[in-house]
């Protein structure tokens, strides 16, 4: 697997406070096709581990974030006397729960889109028994912190055992996230780059691009276990609108399949 770098630019959000207002339902499933969040992990001494934020969304339980926050701290890790920062990659499993979309805390602008990112999670025929965590993990010396040590992990959530695509891609994050200031900014641009990657559920070598570098690998859906099928455009369906599903469900599996059939018409014509 080779990463080829072709210049880095962080597009900077026209709403740097709240980029994640701006997603809309197409962007927000072709994300949620790889990935459904960012989690930052905390590694406080007085509360413990702690989930700090998930990008753009927070779809997970607080069972799931007590779960990421544990896992996300490596089996061993360096308090020794070094002076360079320690970073430790790695990947962990965990079972996935139903979640509640009113159980968080977001913005009015954010909940449409919140509501949409949920629904993608909990869809008929693919609400994963199992998610995995893909962390970058760093420690550093700081002399402000609690013990002399500043501990953080950034962790990509997705249903996707594909090793050799997410650990590259956290790498990637991880280690830009933690360089620069503008973390968020560098969150937001990440999760659009996904969005431009095919579907995961295609076949054969692929070269996506992520923050100004390319990861080249080859898909191979077949291979992945049942338990982490992987979502195809093919059964793709419109998100809940709000988060009364039940009052709409009937309005949006009408127009799943008006959609359907409008993209099969274009796609034979």
């Amino acid at each position: 697997f080779i990463f080829a770098h072709v210049g880095f630019i962080i597009a900077m959000s026209s709403s740097a406070s709240t980029p994640a207002a701006d997603w809309t339902e197409d962007d927000l499933f072709k994300l949620n096709a790889w990935i459904y969040c960012l989690c930052l992990v905390d590694f406080d001494l007085t509360e413990g581990q702690t989930v700090r934020f998930c990008y753009p969304f927070d779809i997970l339980c607080d069972e799931e974030k007590s779960n990421i926050a544990n896992l996300a701290f490596p089996d061993t890790h360096n308090t020794g006397q070094h002076q360079s920062a320690n970073v430790s990659k790695f990947v962990f499993r965990f079972r996935a729960r139903v979640t509640s979309t009113a159980s968080q805390s977001q913005s009015p602008s954010n909940v449409h889109s919140q509501a949409i990112s949920y629904s993608h999670r909990h869809r008929h025929k693919y609400c994963h028994p199992y998610l995995f965590g893909y962390v970058y993990f760093l420690q550093k010396p700081d002399a402000s912190m609690d013990r002399g040590y500043f501990q953080k992990a950034l962790v990509i959530i997705t249903p996707i055992p594909y090793t050799h695509v997410l650990m590259q891609a956290i790498d990637i994050v991880g280690s830009l996230y933690f360089e620069y200031n503008s973390g968020i900014k560098i969150l937001d641009t990440a999760c659009r780059n996904i969005c431009s990657w095919p579907l995961p559920s295609i076949e054969g070598e692929v070269s996506l691009p992520l923050l100004g570098r390319l990861i080249r690998s080859a898909l191979s859906p077949k291979s992945v276990p049942p338990s982490a099928s992987i979502v195809t455009g093919k059964f793709r369906k419109p998100a809940i609108a709000d988060l009364n599903e039940e009052k709409n469900d009937a309005e949006c599996e009408h127009k799943a399949q008006s959609k359907f059939k409008d993209e099969q018409h274009n796609l034979n014509g």
